[in-house]
């Protein structure tokens, strides 16, 4: 852990384009994701983790504006396929905001796929990749779905909101006491919100 935290930046806008998050002179703006920006502990750390274990691969389920997305693509130095989930609920719009500009900012040798699709519909995940963040459905019926429909689909999973909201607390430690067998390694990372580490 130590080391995923040394490798995180004081401002993700010293290692990312700044142009890419479209709310970021918004400091006392909704919490729609502009306080995040500027806590320098929240998508600098999605950046750490990238950074550390450097995945070619990474499916994100709820990218609304690929903040997120973006950070863990920019750590890693491997990346070449990108795939993201989401059903621009909140923000109408808000995912083809993302894949045009994850398009534009990131390399061509990248493929980025978006799909406005509710994974809360999906019963079983195509293939494999390194990595997987979920930051979709924050309720306790949907963050099981989500981690089931995700389980050994990567090497490394991310849970967003772990201490932040009790649903997402209450659903991960359920499926980690269940799945005890098929997890390697499980740990908590400090953040605005809390980051739970899923190793597979």
């Amino acid at each position: 852990m130590e080391e995923i935290y040394s490798l995180k930046p004081k401002s993700i806008f010293d290692v990312v384009d700044k142009e890419f998050f479209i709310e970021r002179n918004d400091v006392n703006g909704p919490s729609n994701g502009h306080d995040y920006m500027h806590c320098g502990d929240y998508y600098e750390l999605y950046y750490a983790i990238s950074k550390f274990y450097q995945p070619e691969s990474i499916l994100e389920i709820g990218v609304r504006y690929g903040y997120s997305l973006y950070s863990l693509v920019k750590g890693s130095d491997k990346v070449n396929f990108v795939l993201g989930y989401d059903i621009d609920e909140y923000d109408e719009g808000s995912l083809a905001v993302a894949e045009k500009n994850l398009k534009e900012f990131l390399s061509d040798d990248i493929e980025i796929i978006m799909q406005n699709e509710n994974t809360q519909h999906i019963e079983e995940l195509d293939g494999f990749v390194d990595m997987i963040h979920i930051d979709g459905d924050h309720s306790y019926d949907g963050k099981v779905h989500d981690l089931e429909i995700t389980k050994q689909k990567c090497k490394v999973l991310i849970i967003d909101d772990y201490e932040h909201i009790k649903e997402v607390k209450m659903a991960t430690d359920e499926f980690i006491r269940k799945n005890k067998s098929v997890i390697k390694n499980h740990y908590l990372l400090k953040s605005f919100r809390g980051t739970y580490i899923i190793e597979y």
